[in-house]
C-alpha cells in the first residue's frame, strides 16, 4: 500500500514539475522589441467586430493594437504622439495590427466621436 501511494505520489511530483517548466518556458517566449525613442503620431480607430475594439493606424499606415490605451483618449479620430513598444509572444483575440505597449503619450487633437457600444 505504501508502495502504490509513492508511486502515484512521485508521478504527480514529476507531472506538477513539468507544468512549471513548460509554463515558464511559455513566459520566456514573450519578447518585447526595442522602445520606440522617437514620437510616433497615431489615429484612434474603433474596429466594430470581434466585440470591438480600439486601434491605433500610424501616418505610415502601421496597425498598432495597444495594450493600454487610456480611456480619456478612446475617442474615434482622436490623433496622439506615443512612444512604446512592440510586444510579441502573446496572443488576443483580435486578429489586427500589432500588440503595442504605450509607455508615453501626448494628446494632439481629442476625437469628438465615442465608440458605437459606449455611453
Amino acid at each position: 500500500m505504501i508502495k502504490t501511494f509513492l508511486k502515484k505520489f512521485f508521478i504527480a511530483m514529476l507531472s506538477c514539475l513539468l507544468l512549471m517548466n513548460i509554463s515558464c518556458a511559455d513566459q520566456e517566449q514573450i519578447s518585447v522589441k526595442e522602445k520606440t525613442s522617437t514620437w510616433l503620431q497615431v489615429k484612434v480607430i474603433y474596429l466594430n467586430f470581434e466585440g470591438g475594439f480600439y486601434g491605433l493606424v500610424t501616418e505610415n499606415g502601421d496597425k498598432l493594437l495597444p495594450m493600454n490605451l487610456a480611456k480619456e483618449y478612446k475617442a474615434i479620430d482622436t490623433l496622439l504622439n506615443i512612444k512604446g513598444h512592440k510586444v510579441e509572444g502573446i496572443a488576443t483575440t483580435q486578429q489586427w495590427g500589432t500588440l503595442f505597449k504605450i509607455t508615453d503619450v501626448k494628446l494632439i487633437q481629442l476625437g469628438e466621436r465615442k465608440a458605437p457600444n459606449e455611453y
